[in-house]
């Protein structure tokens, strides 16, 4: 939806992970380094400088093993929707997160019936307002994804802990998290990565889910139009 609204002189540019949609499904590589080093291939390949990498979910990470490998010196700033930063598994002495039970089921759940489990994921990540046909484009896109980048990708998540990268985030970062996620409540993941990222901002979009870029698009364009004029603005006066 933000490709298709943003002004066209703003060149936008979306790939798909390994594993996931139209990119070639390989055996392996579902590592953050390896997903890292992907990005800093297309954003070498592209020649791209000044970038404002968008980031949902899990590509928070991504963006952090990619800033904290390659370094910041094609990125002007950053934007990460509902992130999974700092960490998603449960740490010891704490109550939120990730438990070893809940991946291993959601492994074991991915296994049995993937549809079905993804399609029990969909009000969480979506919101209980989206259209049934927005609810079965979405199980359809993940659908693409094999169930070896699924299950690996889950694993990644699991297993890697970004609290000592986060301080490669040295540009303007704007976090945007819907208070209703249940995937990744706000306070353990946005507030928290707000917490960790000195000068960033965060935006709470009230009753958005997973997604606020799909529940609430024209704010979410607004915001991301408004975050990168406002950068630059500042930049230039600099």
């Amino acid at each position: 939806y933000q490709m298709d609204a943003l002004p066209p002189d703003v060149r936008t540019i979306a790939y798909d992970r390994r594993g996931h949609g139209r990119s070639t499904q390989t055996g392996g590589g579902y590592d953050y380094d390896t997903l890292a080093d992907d990005l800093a291939a297309v954003m070498h390949g592209l020649g791209l400088r000044d970038a404002t990498l968008v980031a949902h979910s899990m590509g928070a990470g991504e963006v952090a093993r990619y800033l904290s490998r390659h370094g910041a010196g094609r990125v002007a700033r950053t934007v990460l929707v509902a992130p999974t930063t700092p960490c998603s598994r449960q740490r010891p002495g704490e109550t939120g997160g990730w438990s070893e039970a809940f991946f291993a089921h959601g492994i074991a759940a991915m296994r049995a019936d993937r549809p079905r489990y993804y399609a029990s994921l969909a009000p969480a990540v979506l919101g209980a307002e989206a259209s049934p046909e927005m609810l079965q484009w979405a199980l359809a896109l993940a659908l693409q994804t094999s169930l070896r980048a699924a299950v690996e990708c889950m694993r990644a998540q699991f297993e890697t802990d970004f609290t000592g990268e986060m301080g490669a985030f040295s540009m303007p970062t704007l976090i945007v998290h819907g208070s209703a996620d249940m995937s990744q409540p706000v306070e353990r993941s946005g507030r928290a990565t707000a917490q960790a990222i000195p000068g960033s901002r965060l935006e709470i979009y009230e009753g958005a889910a997973h997604s606020p870029f799909l529940s609430q698009p024209d704010r979410f364009t607004r915001d991301l139009l408004a975050f990168m004029h406002s950068d630059a603005d500042a930049r230039a006066a600099a």
